[in-house]
């Protein structure tokens, strides 16, 4: 990140520390018969400094030419189509839903319905009490 931000993207700004730039590696075959001489070679180059004058040489000095500190902040309007975005999206999300649950919500409403007429009212019971003791 850092060398596309000094040399390829010059309006961009690292904030922040780096995340881990203790070390790097070099991939290599296991059991490769030069490993301990690339690890005394690289050891030996870091104790001399050399792989400092290396990152300092790639990655601090770069292509751009003005180094802009100033921010400009993020206003609504800036962000405003992220927001109309974030909204279409869950308004088609929320209509995808209804529509893959749309049998379970008809079998609700369907059962729902089935219950009230079920109910008996107090006046249907009546009668049907009524009926009963006048057929004894």
């Amino acid at each position: 990140l850092e060398y596309a931000t000094t040399h390829s993207y010059c309006n961009l700004t690292l904030v922040g520390a780096d995340f881990d730039a203790s070390a790097f590696g070099i991939v290599y075959q296991k059991d490769w018969i030069y490993a301990k001489e690339l690890d005394v070679n690289l050891l030996s180059l870091r104790e001399q400094g050399v792989l400092d004058d290396l990152r300092a040489k790639w990655f601090e000095g770069g292509d751009c030419s003005q180094t802009d500190d100033s921010g400009t902040a993020m206003t609504v309007e800036s962000l405003g189509g992220l927001f109309l975005t974030f909204g279409v999206i869950n308004i088609l999300s929320l209509l995808l839903f209804v529509w893959l649950k749309r049998s379970v919500i008809k079998d609700y409403f369907k059962s729902r319905k089935r219950r009230r007429s079920l109910v008996i009212s107090p006046n249907t019971l009546k009668e049907e009490h009524s009926q009963v003791t006048v057929a004894e």
